[in-house]
């Protein structure tokens, strides 16, 4: 019986969920403060609308988001 790892074990790299959100919500961070160090405010989601947020926190709401049919085939080119 060898004590080595399988080829498959040894060599599976894959992220898991918890990994990848980690990794782009640090990054999110990251990047929405060098915008806000360059543009002096970042525009996000929030609440089902698109907001307008400026260095001193105002937050300007600029547009309402529309529902989307989770029915329908989303394709990514």
């Amino acid at each position: 019986m060898s004590t080595e790892k399988s080829a498959t074990k040894k060599n599976k790299a894959y992220l898991t969920k918890r990994a990848l959100t980690r990794a782009t919500g640090k990054a999110t961070k990251s990047i929405s403060k060098e915008a806000m160090k360059l543009k002096g405010y970042i525009v996000k989601v929030e609440n089902g609308w698109v907001v307008k947020v400026d260095e001193k926190g105002k937050s300007e709401k600029i547009s309402r988001l529309s529902r989307v049919n989770a029915k329908k085939k989303v394709v990514l080119d």
